[in-house]
């Protein structure tokens, strides 16, 4: 675990730490390295907003002057269609903070560009399929929750809003893989999927850590943004500079090194011909360290998936 939660800071000069080293805990590295790198988080969110935030802003102009009176669905089929198409600019900034993560060098403007351009495709493949996804499995949940009471099978429903709502949990801890799956691997879409689902199974308490910052982070600007005044006056601010990077850099802080533990490492032990000299930097571990991780994973809980799926792209690291 050294090349995520050690002390190595390729910024500095230094001999770095001797293996079995005292190691940092991971609660005080992430702060460091957040310190470090704040103002280029701050600036990476400000580059990620840049692409985005122009429709819901031509949106709320649209809303405030174009019509007699306020039109709130337009605003919000704007936010929906930025939702819809902001896949590659979300691979560009997961690129960053998961360097960032790693405590690798990564330059904010010219990576940011380089990966959104690299992973359009598969990007833009991704967020259609998270729109879609999320809005059946909401409308479900939702006409489920609505109708309970107005049907004679009431058990049956109670079943189905228990399983839209699992399912909607399930698919969000999947969202904390797909982008790292993109910008990491040589991978079909269907393939980021399922490596997605399965971390998304055997990783549950790592993905739960994950989700009590982020889900409710996330519902609180979701309400925010159905009326367009406090969106304006609080949400949008607060999401120009911290919102999206700083929660990138959470969500990669934390599910990188299972990510690689379970998808990157498993390829290449079985391609060690493949791993360059520059990339025994980033921690790949030998059979002693896999042991230990192994001892570390059983005290957390945490299984490992079963057939990881996994071709790493070198040119994406």
């Amino acid at each position: 675990m050294a090349g995520f939660f050690g002390l190595l800071d390729y910024n500095k000069p230094g001999k770095g730490v001797e293996k079995g080293g005292p190691q940092k805990q991971p609660f005080f590295v992430f702060f460091e390295v957040l310190f470090r790198k704040f103002w280029k988080l701050i600036l990476l969110n400000l580059s990620y907003c840049l692409f985005w935030m122009p429709i819901p802003i031509i949106g709320l102009l649209i809303t405030l002057y174009a019509f007699p009176e306020p039109q709130p669905l337009f605003y919000l089929g704007a936010i929906g269609l930025t939702l819809l198409l902001s896949g590659p600019i979300t691979c560009g900034l997961t690129f960053v903070t998961r360097n960032f993560a790693r405590q690798e060098q990564a330059f904010v403007w010219h990576d940011f560009i380089g990966a959104t351009k690299k992973n359009w495709k598969q990007g833009l493949a991704a967020s259609l399929i998270n729109g879609v996804v999320y809005a059946i499995l909401g409308f479900a949940a939702y006409f489920y929750i609505l109708n309970k009471d107005n049907t004679n099978f009431q058990m049956i429903f109670y079943v189905a809003i228990v399983v839209a709502v699992i399912a909607l949990l399930i698919f969000t801890f999947m969202q904390y893989y797909i982008y790292l799956s993109i910008v990491s691997c040589k991978l079909s879409i269907k393939k980021t999927y399922q490596n997605a689902f399965r971390l998304a199974l055997a990783g549950v308490p790592r993905n739960l850590l994950i989700s009590v910052v982020v889900v409710p982070c996330v519902v609180v600007l979701a309400l925010l943004a159905a009326d367009y005044q406090p969106m304006l006056f609080f949400a949008f601010p607060i999401s120009l500079f911290f919102t999206f990077a700083f929660g990138s850099f959470y969500i990669n802080f934390i599910a990188y090194p299972y990510f690689q533990k379970n998808v990157v490492d498993p390829y290449y032990r079985d391609h060690p011909e493949e791993i360059s000299d520059s990339m025994r930097t980033w921690g790949y571990i030998d059979a002693q360290e896999e042991e230990e991780d192994d001892e570390e994973e059983q005290e957390e809980g945490e299984a490992a998936p079963a057939k990881p799926i996994g071709k790493p792209d070198p040119s994406k690291s």
